[in-house]
């Protein structure tokens, strides 16, 4: 299992253990920087997505794939969380080692923005209306990749999930960047724009029925061009993450559904290395990415 987090925190957790996910597969995280949790005495905070795509991803994705002899394993499944969708898709769509991957599990997938984002992505798409957002580098006018406006600050999202009596660290919300926006924005016109479902292989998207950020219509709209065999359940009772629900009890039911789609059917893939995939080069103000 490739585990594609989302920008507020891994979500892989004790109470997912002993109930029994993924129990008979090995299972790598992948941390972008932005990602991973922080100390809130300690000042530095991680650098921020300074990239307008996910392609710059991919690099370390790959390597993580060779290192592990990944290829080697007789399924690949991606395990994606919100804003990791959108990494899953594009992977699966441009990724070096897309053809071999069988099935994806998409865990409220962020397709698409909510009314109180409107402002948010007005600014992404209009830039000139952020002069302070641009900036020289090296002699060339750049737009600067980390809003002005962005603040740090831990996720609500993670201190509803705390009353709910689980013991989830701190980490820092600073994804409102200008470049999150935009890759975020550019994912999402992919899949909302494209005629034909995007994927061959079978997808379950799960659907946290308590979550108003997102729409559970869009999502739903949405899901169906990702892939032609693509499953949906809304889980009630889950705020954002599925594999969280508020009553602890509920998550046997719940890993039950993700068992059962793996246990169907395998699907045949081809197995061929992508020869096209993205060679994206550019500037970014500090990054980095460590495979767990």
């Amino acid at each position: 299992v490739l585990w594609f987090p989302g920008a507020n925190d891994t979500f892989y957790h004790q109470e997912q253990v002993n109930g029994g996910l993924f129990k008979e597969y090995d299972i790598f995280i992948f941390h972008p920087l932005d990602y991973h949790p922080c100390d809130p005495a300690n000042e530095t905070t991680p650098p921020g997505h300074t990239s307008e795509n996910f392609y710059i991803y991919f690099k370390s994705i790959n390597e993580s794939i060779e290192k592990n002899k990944l290829m080697e394993y007789d399924e690949i499944i991606i395990y994606s969380h919100s804003t990791g969708c959108l990494l899953a898709i594009e992977y699966s769509l441009y990724g070096k080692y897309k053809n071999y991957i069988s099935k994806i599990i998409f865990d409220d997938p962020f397709l698409d923005y909510n009314q109180p984002n409107l402002v948010i992505k007005f600014f992404q798409k209009n830039p000139l209306f952020c002069p302070l957002a641009w900036k020289y580098h090296n002699l060339i006018f750049k737009y600067n990749m980390k809003s002005i406006l962005s603040k740090n600050n831990d996720s609500k999202i993670k201190i509803h999930q705390r009353n709910m009596g689980y013991n989830l660290p701190f980490t820092y919300e600073n994804n409102d960047y200008t470049a999150f926006t935009m890759a975020c924005s550019r994912t999402q016109s992919i899949i909302q724009n494209t005629n034909n479902p995007l994927l061959q292989i079978p997808c379950l998207i799960l659907i946290a029925g308590d979550n108003k950020a997102l729409l559970e219509k869009d999502i739903r709209r949405y899901s169906c061009n990702i892939s032609k065999l693509v499953e949906i359940k809304t889980i009630n009772d889950t705020y954002h993450s599925c594999l969280l629900p508020n009553k602890k009890d509920n998550l046997t039911e719940i890993i039950n559904i993700i068992n059962n789609f793996l246990e169907k059917e395998k699907m045949m893939v081809s197995r061929e290395i992508n020869s096209n995939e993205p060679n994206i080069i550019e500037y970014h103000d500090s990054f980095s990415l460590v495979p767990t």
